[in-house]
């Protein structure tokens, strides 16, 4: 694929495997959630998922990625728990290292998978991390992405809607610590007739951090009756915060329906203003504030359940940690645009 990177050239030569999973029967839905575990200190942390959904299945994926590292300034060793509740131990952990995930969906006609990847990286650690979909005729396909922590992440989406009458909605929620970088990078080849793409991806940057998304859609020659929106909408919580946007739409045929847009701002001080003449404290005016921007796309990240309910906890902790943070003072106003 000429979308692939040198990341993807590295996975393959250092994933010493592939796990596969298929799921072929549907008779009733299917929930999968697998743990992507980092527990020593390596180079580099490669796995390969390959997910083959039959026709007609209904799928919930969860993909999880933690690792259990610390530091150890004083030589002793660092013990944490793994998901199975058994201690690991690491003489030497200096961080979490780089990890390097390659996730491939193949979607039967007519199948339906929700899928959402949750990574977070500590300081140390670096995630650079693909997904990449192929999605048959009337395949409904939605993955969301939850990003947490300073540890620069990168993150890359391929969907290729191949069938008659495919979706495909791809969502992303970027929260990093002060000083972190996330990036998401999108590409959706529209290649058969009445496809519709949604792309929907939200940043909250405090200072001295970054997020950049770049969006990519393509319309092949021949196709008709494509529909594509983009959004990328961020908030800046700081003078140092950093926001780039690059939505790019490639046309080649003339029966379309595409939009795209951007948006880069600060909170709202009318909406400051208001809350605090209702006798809330500046700090908790504006995690109410913070939690009602990032309210859509969590809505959007998975149906409503468990799931849905864990990835709201998940941001919530991590938007009061942001707001603890002693770099984001309570009344710090925004950057400049």
């Amino acid at each position: 694929d000429a979308r692939a990177n040198g990341f993807d050239a590295l996975n393959l030569l250092t994933t010493p495997g592939v796990t596969t999973v298929e799921v072929t029967e549907a008779e009733e839905p299917h929930a999968l959630h697998l743990v992507h575990l980092a527990t020593t200190q390596q180079p580099t942390s490669p796995s390969r998922t390959r997910l083959v959904v039959g026709p007609g299945v209904i799928l919930s994926v969860t993909e999880t990625f933690e690792s259990v590292t610390g530091e150890s300034v004083t030589g002793e060793s660092v013990t944490g728990e793994s998901v199975t509740g058994q201690s690991v131990t690491d003489q030497s952990v200096t961080g979490a290292g780089l990890t390097i995930p390659a996730t491939s969906l193949r979607v039967g006609a007519r199948a339906r998978v929700e899928h959402v990847r949750v990574v977070s990286v500590g300081r140390g650690g670096a995630h650079v991390g693909s997904t990449s979909i192929v999605a048959h005729e009337g395949a409904r396909i939605r993955s969301g992405a939850l990003q947490l922590g300073p540890g620069p992440v990168r993150h890359s989406v391929a969907a290729d809607l191949v069938g008659d009458d495919a979706a495909v909605e791809l969502r992303g929620l970027s929260l990093p610590g002060a000083g972190g970088h996330h990036d998401t990078d999108v590409s959706v080849r529209h290649l058969a007739a009445a496809g519709t793409s949604r792309q929907h991806f939200v940043g909250v940057v405090p200072d001295r951090a970054r997020v950049s998304f770049g969006g990519h859609v393509v319309v092949a020659a021949g196709t008709t009756g494509t529909d594509a929106d983009q959004q990328s909408r961020n908030l800046l919580l700081g003078p140092t915060a950093r926001a780039d946007a690059r939505p790019w739409l490639e046309i080649c045929s003339d029966d379309v329906r595409c939009t795209h847009g951007a948006a880069v701002g600060r909170l709202d001080d009318d909406g400051l203003f208001y809350l605090r003449t209702r006798g809330i404290g500046v700090r908790e005016a504006r995690a109410m504030l913070l939690r009602a921007f990032v309210a859509t796309v969590l809505d959007e990240l998975a149906e409503p359940g468990a799931t849905a309910d864990w990835l709201t906890i998940r941001a919530t902790d991590a938007i009061d940690e942001l707001l603890r943070s002693p770099t984001t003072r309570p009344d710090q106003g925004a950057a400049t645009r």
